[in-house]
């Protein structure tokens, strides 16, 4: 049987329209606060911290992460 967590996990669906678009400088603060909450829902919330230095193991899903968050910087 599939732990609980595991199985959340893996029926998220990561995409980049699940994060807002900022179109005022004014909607920063929501903005922000959206961006952080769904990072976190996708496990990518690592990569908006600049002093997270990932582990050797990781570095091939940390670069997958860096390629999707760039994304969603891009598009959004």
């Amino acid at each position: 049987m599939t732990p609980p967590v595991i199985s959340f996990c893996q029926n998220i669906r990561i995409n980049v329209s699940n994060y807002t678009k900022l179109k005022e400088g004014s909607q920063w603060r929501s903005f922000k606060c959206l961006l952080i909450a769904t990072a976190a829902i996708h496990d990518n919330l690592d990569i908006l911290n600049p002093k997270y230095i990932p582990p050797a193991d990781l570095s091939v899903a940390w670069d997958q992460k860096e390629k999707f968050m760039f994304d969603v910087f891009t598009h959004r």
